[in-house]
């Protein structure tokens, strides 16, 4: 980096300070004397002529034209014979000048292009951003200054800054294709699909045999979920270079999106037979085979993007996926344990991955482990502790269950499931009959919708015989779950407690029509209804 930076700096002292060797001859008078302050070095003798490189307000530095000799010093401008030459040599030295200038100029905005897409260190960056300014100074018309400098504010996350630099670009050079292309790329990042696609349209008019101008349009059209422009574009990017597998990739990609899945995997064959190598591209087809039903085939290109990269981890998280679609849980585990092994530095998301997957196959040792693994490098993940928590209670393992929920309603106050568990806990297996109560309301102040709290909260005030909060709470149910016959039930039940029988058996009625097969139902109307039927 340091070379580039000097020679970053050393273009800059080019561009500022260019100064080209020119030579004039100049003829002096005889006896004119040069002088190097006030002894005199040479004195002209007839016809003496020098081919000067330098000759400003008298001061000449050449070669005599006949004996060679090198002079320097200043002359009285009236000992020069040829004055018009001073005059042509004047005209001579602005002109290259400004050539020498704007020819260092372009070679600074190349070398900063290179540098703004090659470069991340911001010092760097930066520098080079303060040398292209004091460039364009001395340069303010040329366009390829303003791009680069555009690029660089663009990598520097500056990107109105690149915007602007962009814009001045194109007003100066309104057929400067890769600038249009650049403001486009900055457009398609602020999501300004038309903008986009305005510019993109501009570089194609400009370069209408590049394949890839259309493929960033095409881009653009994708983005903008217009497919049919998108697979336009690619296609006409294909009849242009059509051993490139990447534009068949986006073609499969628009097609796809699009709903067009043969066609997609008909470009993806297509890629694959350039690039049969290619481990990408078999897994972007097994992916496409999977949502489409035809999973045989997806495995065989998983398995091929395996063999070809067996060190990759990624195919093995994508297979865990489709094996967890077709409901092979220990398949899926398999896959997930592997893709940890090979690929570490992606353990806290596969280590999720895979305790979802081991809690799905009931396999709780394994689910615990891997949640206590994501806990480690996300110590504040709620959702891990109430997982673990989960399985822990599965095992038996409650007392330690307890203590997950209770970490993870401290990391989120508001988790009303956290609380639901641990006072079920509470009250069934501690007979703490007073903290469950206080977690189910807090459930509830957390989450004015979550049925469960509500119905764990009205059984439990009827066993506590607090029958009018049991009654409210089993209402707030059934306003919940209109269609939960449970619900009915229970408050047949809380409204028998309290001696309403009508009610009660007008809740167990409701009970029966939702579920007409349920025996303990019909049981218990039976025995309402003669209970009714002696205290008349």
């Amino acid at each position: 980096m340091k070379v580039k930076l000097g020679l970053l700096a050393s273009c800059l002292a080019v561009t500022l300070l260019a100064r080209p060797v020119l030579a004039v001859v100049v003829t002096l008078r005889e006896g004119a004397q040069i002088y190097q302050g006030k002894r005199v070095v040479y004195t002209a003798a007839k016809g003496d002529s020098f081919d000067a490189d330098s000759f400003r307000a008298g001061w000449v530095y050449g070669a005599h034209r006949r004996t060679g000799q090198i002079v320097r010093g200043w002359v009285r401008k009236k000992d020069i014979l040829d004055s018009e030459s001073l005059k042509d040599l004047k005209a001579a030295y602005q002109k290259e000048v400004r050539v020498a200038r704007l020819k260092s100029a372009r070679w600074l905005a190349a070398q900063s292009v290179a540098l703004a897409r090659s470069q991340t260190d911001k010092s760097a960056l930066s520098a080079a951003l303060g040398q292209l300014t004091r460039a364009i100074e001395f340069n303010p018309g040329l366009a390829e200054l303003h791009y680069a400098r555009g690029l660089l504010n663009v990598s520097l996350n500056k990107h109105q800054l690149g915007f602007r630099d962009f814009a001045v670009a194109i007003k100066k050079d309104p057929r400067y294709a890769e600038a249009y292309e650049a403001r486009a790329d900055l457009y398609l990042k602020a999501r300004q699909y038309s903008l986009a696609e305005r510019d993109y349209t501009s570089a194609v008019g400009l370069r209408p045999n590049d394949a890839i101008a259309y493929l960033r349009r095409g881009q653009a059209h994708l983005e903008a979920e217009n497919y049919a422009g998108a697979i336009s574009d690619f296609t006409k990017s294909i009849q242009l270079e059509p051993q490139k597998a990447e534009l068949y990739v986006a073609r499969a990609e628009a097609s796809s999106r699009g709903g067009a899945h043969p066609q997609a995997l008909d470009d993806y064959g297509r890629a694959i037979s350039l690039q049969p190598d290619s481990s990408e591209l078999y897994l972007a087809r097994a992916e496409l085979l999977g949502r489409t039903g035809r999973t045989d085939e997806a495995l065989k290109d998983f398995s091929r993007a395996m063999d070809l990269n067996p060190k990759e981890a990624e195919p093995y998280r994508r297979r865990a996926l489709l094996h967890q679609q077709l409901g092979k849980t220990k398949e899926a585990l398999a896959d997930v344990s592997k893709a940890i092994e090979l690929e570490p530095a992606r353990a806290r998301e596969l280590h999720r991955s895979r305790a979802e997957l081991a809690e799905a196959a009931e396999d709780l040792p394994t689910a615990i482990a891997s949640y206590s693994k994501v806990i480690e490098s996300v110590p504040d993940d709620f959702q891990a502790y109430y997982r673990r928590a989960l399985c822990l209670e599965k095992l038996g393992q409650r007392r330690e269950a307890v203590k997950d929920y209770t970490s993870a309603i401290q990391l989120d106050p508001n988790f009303a499931l956290a609380y639901v568990r641990r006072g079920a806990l509470e009250e069934v297996e501690f007979n703490n009959p007073e903290q469950a109560l206080a977690d189910y309301t807090a459930a509830i102040r957390a989450d004015q919708t979550l049925a469960e709290a509500f119905r764990r909260r009205a059984v439990l005030c009827l066993r506590l015989a607090r029958h009018r909060d049991a009654l409210a709470d089993v209402s707030r149910v059934i306003e919940l779950e209109p269609k939960s016959a449970q619900a009915y039930s229970l408050r047949s039940t809380i409204l028998r407690a309290v001696g309403d029988y009508s009610k009660a058996i007008d809740d167990l009625n409701a009970a029966l029509r939702l579920d007409p097969n349920n025996a303990a139902y019909s049981a218990t109307l039976k025995e309402i209804q003669d209970e009714l039927s002696r205290r008349r």
